[in-house]
């Protein structure tokens, strides 16, 4: 079999636990990156941890970093972040949910 896909619809195999940063914006360029970046949470298990840095486009360090972690039918992320970001769950099509710039702890409602 075989088969051609774009940017937009190479299939990406993700292993459960896992937090993949997308960028919001595939139009601009890289340092705008952690600017209201998507975080996609992937099968997270009851007591999964997840930590995720997005690293600095202008030299060593890090932008922001997001710890995510998960407790019964709640999501926890907690972030220093300057930046507004979206959690995603449940796969490219799933619940989005939007969250305002600033460090905090966020709750959101797991929908796995």
């Amino acid at each position: 079999m075989r088969e051609q896909h774009g940017f937009h619809t190479l299939p990406l195999l993700a292993r459960p636990d896992s937090v993949i940063p997308f960028d919001a914006d595939d139009q601009r360029p890289v340092p705008a990156w952690a600017d209201d970046v998507e975080l996609r949470v992937h099968a997270f298990a009851d007591g999964a941890r997840r930590t995720v840095v997005i690293p600095s486009t202008n030299g060593p360090g890090e932008t922001a970093r997001f710890e995510v972690r998960r407790e019964g039918d709640r999501l926890s992320v907690t972030t220093d972040s300057p930046h507004p970001w979206r959690l995603r769950t449940g796969g490219p099509d799933g619940t989005l949910h939007t969250n305002a710039s600033g460090p905090a702890t966020t709750e959101f409602r797991y929908e796995g």
